[in-house]
């Protein structure tokens, strides 16, 4: 099996942490909700985000806003997000590994921006976020594109992420490998069919140490 030399990684869950962006629009959804006489339960919420993942929804929140009868959104602050602990740490010693390392993912205007406010780009060959690329996962385009700006070959490169729908299963389609890690709401999504299925499976960023090697000694993905 040929050896990774190009990582591609997703942003929510997988370096940045959404959490507590997460619960404050839970708990902001909670509050309107009460001023229009409706009473909603954290768990409640939870739960219907839950079955949203199970169920490979795109949307997570806005899927759970259908199943409960919400007809509105409400805003994400991603200024709430974190990064998950060590993600810069295993970014910087990927590099220094040999690897070369782009991100990949559906994120707001500013992707770049915001790698460079939390330590990531300085390790970081690309950034390739959906609203500057025009294109967004789960569809296998956005891959092949990201494959062709860098000219990585698929069969050397892996996808690293949280969603076995969004991360997993278009890296597969485009010949490329997978890691997830299990972090987020889509910890709870299992595997559909073959593709869906990652090549390894980590608990949080440290575990890609594991995995990834220095480029050159024996058991690479």
């Amino acid at each position: 099996m040929e050896q990774i030399r190009w990582i591609f990684i997703d942003v929510g869950d997988t370096l940045m942490d959404e959490g507590p962006a997460q619960q404050k629009r839970i708990r902001d959804l909670i509050a309107r909700e009460a001023s229009l006489g409706r009473v909603r339960t954290y768990d409640e919420i939870c739960g219907a985000i839950l079955q949203c993942a199970r169920e490979y929804e795109s949307y997570l929140f806005g899927g759970a806003l259908r199943r409960l009868g919400i007809p509105y959104d409400l805003p994400f602050d991603k200024e709430l997000e974190k990064p998950f602990p060590g993600g810069a740490e295993v970014l910087r010693t990927l590099r220094e590994r040999g690897y070369r390392i782009a991100v990949l993912a559906n994120q707001p205007l500013g992707t770049r921006q915001r790698m460079e406010r939390y330590g990531f780009l300085p390790y970081l060959d690309q950034v390739f976020g959906s609203a500057e690329v025009g294109l967004s996962k789960p569809d296998p385009a956005f891959y092949r594109y990201a494959l062709e700006q860098t000219g990585a070959d698929p069969a050397r490169s892996v996808m690293v992420g949280d969603r076995l729908d969004n991360d997993v299963w278009p890296a597969r389609q485009c010949g490329m490998r997978a890691i997830r890690v299990r972090q987020g709401f889509a910890a709870v999504q299992e595997a559909r069919t073959p593709d869906h299925r990652p090549d390894a499976a980590v608990d949080n960023l440290y575990g890609l140490l594991n995995i990834l090697p220095q480029i050159g000694k024996e058991g690479a993905l």
